[in-house]
């Protein structure tokens, strides 16, 4: 039987074989970053920092990702729900 309630349960060998085939999974199919600067990113003083973190592709863990994908989810989301109030927006950010 396997005891779900144990702290240690993400070190057991096959979690770890999950998570080991998860990120390899996720790194094939890391996507570039979006072709415009976030909010997150202009925030920093040092502009070579800015450029850096824009032009080059991250290399962040697979659940890292997962977050980001879920805040681009509704991002677009909450854009389509102020279209209809009507809210005008001056450029597409879409890709």
């Amino acid at each position: 039987m396997i005891n779900l309630n144990r702290a240690n349960l993400s070190i057991a060998p096959v979690n770890v074989a999950f998570n080991d085939a998860i990120e390899r999974a996720a790194a094939a199919t890391a996507k570039l970053p979006r072709p415009f600067l976030g909010a997150s990113m202009v925030g920093s003083e040092c502009l070579r920092k800015i450029q850096y973190d824009w032009w080059c592709k991250p290399m962040l863990a697979a659940r890292t990702r997962e977050i980001f994908a879920r805040g681009d989810y509704f991002e677009t989301r909450m854009r389509e729900q102020l279209e209809h109030i009507p809210v005008e927006f001056t450029h597409n950010l879409r890709a």
